[in-house]
């Protein structure tokens, strides 16, 4: 059975929305960022769904006090970026998720996932574009410390591409080629379409199209 692009994606908005309540929620305050972010990548017409979902997650950060996790940590660098494309910028939310993402990256490497890393890199990569302010000298000491396997190696070298003083496009290219699983399961499948996707983004900056493997 095969489907055209935009009907495949037509499904993916469906199954997206189906978590959402009454109140914009999509039921945790990642979800809800994330779903903030994705409508801001869409065309105009999703600009209120992104709106709403970033009133919905300011008041779940105004009404209960994000716990030191890195769940809501990650939350909050993913709201800071939704805020800054919505042209909603706001300092104090910026402060505050710099300064959870810094001390995620202090705590023990085995209670902190690679993906919320790499979702941490992605969300404040054009936010703190100065390599040497917070949080990315505590990201890069975190992403040298211990291995990483399978998904979570080329997510790492994502994060290290993101985290480091000096982009090296070239060099994410090459190291995804051999790391990305070939063949993910369902789970790991949502996370590597996601990680192609926005490492795509990102070298496309630096790179021309004909690029070895881009």
């Amino acid at each position: 059975m095969s489907a055209s692009p935009e009907a495949l994606h037509l499904l993916a908005h469906r199954a997206s929305a189906r978590p959402r309540d009454e109140d914009d929620w999509w039921g945790s305050p990642i979800e809800t960022a994330l779903a903030a972010i994705s409508a801001t990548r869409h065309p105009t017409a999703h600009r209120e769904q992104a709106e709403r979902a970033l009133d919905a997650i300011e008041r779940w950060r105004r009404a209960n006090a994000p716990r030191p996790v890195s769940a809501d940590a990650v939350a909050l660098a993913l709201t800071a970026r939704a805020a800054v494309t919505l042209a909603r910028r706001e300092s104090s939310l910026t402060t505050a998720a710099i300064t959870a993402v810094a001390h995620m990256a202090d705590r023990t490497p085995e209670v902190v996932p690679e993906l919320h890393v790499a979702l941490a890199c992605w969300a404040l990569d054009d936010i703190v574009p100065d390599r040497n302010e917070a949080p990315w000298p505590s990201l890069r000491a975190r992403l040298s410390a211990g291995n990483a396997y399978g998904l979570d190696q080329a997510l790492r070298a994502y994060g290290e591409a993101i985290a480091a003083r000096e982009f090296d496009g070239a060099q994410l290219v090459q190291r995804l080629v051999t790391q990305v699983p070939t063949s993910p399961g369902p789970t790991d499948a949502a996370v590597v379409l996601w990680l192609l996707e926005v490492a795509i983004d990102r070298c496309a900056r630096v790179l021309h199209e004909p690029e070895p493997g881009l």
